[in-house]
């Protein structure tokens, strides 16, 4: 199937460009997520026209991205985990716990946003993640996961 790119995409091509797919991606992720369209005569002349339009849309993306990645590299993100006396989680630090961090400090961030390279963390320490922000910026950042302070039962 062939559809008309309507924003940069990894490993398929740029915007306006005119690319075969497999008729599933297609239908299933590119059309419902309005990253592309079907390419049919009329749609390939719209989009000629509308080119300068789409590529003014996506350099405004990029420069929101490039923004967003100067703030998430300032943040310093330290989350408070269960653990025991060898520094062991009694549970895990995962995406949903960072993406849950980064929106509680105003950056409007879904789960699709973070990558984790060793999967959920489990031990207390500084690991690393990677924040998906656009297809042109990524940024690493440290996840500083502390021990809580145990209550004392007196």
């Amino acid at each position: 199937m062939n559809v008309i790119l309507l924003e940069k995409l990894p490993n398929l091509g740029e915007i306006g460009t005119v690319v075969k797919v497999k008729a599933g991606y297609a239908r299933n992720y590119l059309l419902p997520t309005h990253k592309a369209q079907v390419a049919t005569p009329e749609n390939i002349k719209e989009a000629q026209d509308r080119n300068a339009e789409l590529l003014k849309s996506a350099e405004q993306k990029l420069k929101q991205a490039q923004t967003l990645a100067k703030k998430l590299s300032k943040l310093s993100i330290e989350i408070l985990a269960a653990a025991d006396d060898e520094g062991h989680l009694y549970g895990s630090v995962g995406i949903k716990e960072i993406v849950d961090f980064l929106v509680a400090n105003d950056f409007a961030l879904e789960k699709k946003n973070v990558a984790l390279a060793e999967g959920a963390f489990k031990t207390v320490g500084i690991h690393q993640a990677q924040i998906l922000l656009h297809p042109e910026v990524n940024i690493v950042v440290n996840i500083n996961i502390t021990k809580e302070k145990a209550e004392s039962s007196s």
